[in-house]
């Protein structure tokens, strides 16, 4: 128990100048060692001058709450005279790049048929510039190929994919990545704009319908089985949710464009596949 000196002296510390200066000397110490805790989990020291962040993926769908154990890795890219973006001294033009360094079981979709779709904060995407809201449901629905690199699993589609959104908006001028969805030779889905934003991927006909990207290459192979279940797995599955209308319409992309998408085997596939309309003169027809 404390004696009356000893309380005397911690409320009235002007009576003792020692004992005000250890106290305030204390005080400060657990400040500073609060702060310096704090600071060594929020930035990680990286490999070049730009402080490397800690910091979670910011909420874009609104129908999947934002979990802690979803944690993004961030630095900040400068883009160099020569249009080039690296890790360096801050120029007029930057850009956060963030990669995932946990996945949350929140970011993760189960859609059926062992298919899951990894929502934009699994693979932590950059926030788009704009969006517009898509008015479902779609009519149609489009197959892509990226005509670039495949992926068979999370973190090498995660580079694939951040590659794809910084082209799309940095190269491109575009507000966000282009694709509604993405498909990796894994079987696996990720969400690019999703179902609630417009796309930028088949010029004419974005506010129209969906489109799903397979990455790779797929003019003289096909895709895997395992992607090709999920692209027809997404289908059922907007179908079910009221994404897409149930008397929807199938296209590849060169369907609607002057271009080699979604590739010589995989339009081929597709052709066999429910709904597939090969004449675009029936999106006429339908009044749209």
């Amino acid at each position: 128990m404390m004696d009356g000196n000893l309380l005397q002296r911690l409320f009235y510390p002007q009576n003792n100048g020692r004992l005000k200066r250890v106290l305030i000397t204390s005080l400060v110490s657990v400040t500073i060692s609060l702060i310096l805790k704090f600071s060594e989990r929020s930035f990680l020291s990286g490999p070049s001058d730009a402080a490397r962040g800690v910091a979670r993926c910011s909420q874009f769908d609104s129908n999947v709450s934002l979990s802690t154990e979803n944690l993004c890795v961030c630095s900040d890219e400068y883009q160099a005279p020569d249009g080039k973006f690296s890790s360096g001294s801050r120029l007029s033009n930057y850009r956060s790049v963030c990669f995932p360094s946990t996945v949350g079981s929140n970011h993760v979709i189960d859609i059926g048929n062992g298919v899951n779709i990894y929502t934009r904060h699994s693979w932590c995407a950059r926030e788009p510039k704009s969006f517009q809201l898509f008015q479902k449901p779609a009519r149609l629905f489009f197959i892509h190929h990226t005509a670039g690199h495949s992926c068979h699993n999370f973190d090498t589609c995660v580079n694939v994919l951040k590659g794809i959104q910084n082209f799309h908006m940095d190269t491109r001028g575009w507000a966000d990545i282009g694709y509604s969805f993405l498909i990796g030779q894994g079987g696996q889905i990720y969400e690019g704009r999703g179902w609630d934003h417009v796309g930028a991927h088949t010029e004419g006909f974005n506010t129209w319908g969906y489109a799903v990207a397979f990455m790779g290459n797929y003019m003289a192979q096909p895709p895997n089985n395992a992607s090709l279940n999920a692209a027809r797995t997404l289908i059922e599955d907007g179908k079910r949710k009221g994404h897409i209308s149930s008397t929807y319409h199938l296209y590849g992309h060169r369907d609607m464009s002057k271009t080699d998408s979604p590739g010589d085997v995989l339009y081929s596939i597709i052709q066999s596949w429910p709904n597939y309309t090969r004449d675009k003169i029936h999106v006429l027809h339908d009044g749209f």
